[in-house]
């Protein structure tokens, strides 16, 4: 899925899909109309969704919207581990894009309004960017991700 889009890899863009977001910064915004706009924050399991989501993009090339200097110890350790991951490009198991399995990661993805629950017999389970140990099932959030490094 991502050979359509791999001439991007490499090169600045302004709305780069391979862009992350993981902060919630205020921001004075102006509306079409010249009005002032309210910030619309993320939830942490937006964030998670985004980290996920870049993580199984190969995260090849690595920009961020958010003013970098604002970011919290964790929001740098996110964004270090993504980008310095072994990964290459992860094929997802359908066009659902929800489940990924490549090499020792497990990508999942639930764009859906409900938590949702998942069992993988892939041996020891941890969260690749807290490395705190899964087990099954596997729950994530609604309109999160999570990014799961196993060994056999």
């Amino acid at each position: 899925e991502n050979l359509f889009r791999a001439w991007q890899n490499n090169k600045l863009w302004l709305c780069d899909p391979d862009c992350i977001t993981i902060a919630n910064n205020i921001k004075n915004m102006v509306d079409g109309g010249g009005n002032t706009a309210e910030n619309e924050f993320l939830s942490e399991t937006d964030f998670c969704y985004c980290a996920a989501y870049l993580f199984a993009s190969g995260a090849s090339i690595l920009f961020s919207g958010d003013d970098m200097t604002l970011y919290s110890k964790k929001q740098t350790e996110t964004i270090k581990k993504i980008k310095n991951s072994d990964n290459d490009n992860i094929c997802f198991e359908n066009d659902k894009f929800e489940i990924s399995k490549n090499g020792k990661y497990i990508v999942i993805l639930n764009d859906s309004d409900k938590e949702k629950s998942f069992n993988f017999n892939c041996g020891k389970m941890k969260d690749f960017l807290d490395e705190q140990d899964i087990v099954n099932p596997v729950k994530v959030s609604a309109h999160s991700g999570k990014i799961i490094e196993f060994s056999h």
